[in-house]
């Protein structure tokens, strides 16, 4: 059971934030919308943690994407039309977390532990708060080399990475992994479950710049690549957390 005024608080804290990134340039209209719905869907289906834990990620993509904005784009390494994120770009990095929390609501119709539903929450934001920073911040940097043969290629190639790049990505996974800790309830020890979500994190990025060296642009979109990477990093916590 959702009490009324944490759906209400929900709806105004999201609807002012999706304001907020309209009116900055930060989205369009069909992104701050399903922005707006993924989070109304997070605090309903799960409750304020994972709300918390969404804006997180909403909230350091934004920021990452204008910082040095106007440099990035002398570079040709930023975001389209002015770092606006639209509907793909919100669903690819946010459907896997929309689908885990939808899981986490049948929990107790199904055979499987709710904490997995938890982990893959947190591994699929860990990925895509890892994987914009990597990108935002990465391509600040000369010399960025190619993930799949380490040759150096131009700024902004897909597939290429900084090692500046992959220090923040890393950064931002271990940060949702921290948060995870705090606000999703998980009855495992914190250090296992910042290490289960940051290794979910990283591997998930990982899948990315691969994807991005081999099939994005000829075969995949962007956002495609997105929902594949963030789906790997949901995978990756769960698996490990089934293993170990």
């Amino acid at each position: 059971a959702v009490h009324v005024l944490d759906v209400g608080l929900a709806l105004a804290v999201a609807a002012f934030l999706g304001s907020v990134t309209y009116a900055t340039g930060t989205a369009s209209v069909e992104g701050m919308l399903s922005g707006v719905l993924l989070c109304l869907a997070a605090i309903g289906l799960g409750g304020p943690g994972w709300f918390v834990l969404l804006l997180t990620f909403f909230g350091v993509g934004t920021l990452s994407t204008k910082f040095r904005y106007e440099e990035k784009a002398d570079r040709g390494v930023a975001e389209e039309n002015e770092g606006a994120r639209g509907l793909g770009n919100v669903l690819g990095n946010a459907g896997i977390a929309l689908v885990a929390v939808v899981g986490f609501a049948a929990a107790p119709e199904l055979p499987i532990d709710a904490d997995l539903f938890r982990l893959a929450f947190a591994g699929s934001l860990a990925t895509a708060t890892g994987d914009t920073l990597s990108s935002e911040i990465g391509g600040l940097f000369d010399s960025p080399r190619l993930v799949t043969t380490g040759e150096r290629v131009p700024p902004g190639t897909d597939g290429a990475v900084t090692w500046q790049g992959e220090l923040a990505g890393v950064v931002g996974a271990a940060l949702v992994g921290v948060l995870a800790v705090a606000v999703l309830g998980l009855t495992r020890s914190p250090p296992v479950v910042v290490a289960l979500v940051t290794v979910g994190g990283v591997v998930g990025m990982t899948a990315d710049s691969l994807l991005g060296a081999t099939v994005e642009g000829d075969r995949l979109e962007n956002e495609t690549v997105n929902l594949l990477a963030t789906l790997s990093g949901a995978l990756a916590s769960v698996l490990l957390t089934v293993v170990l």
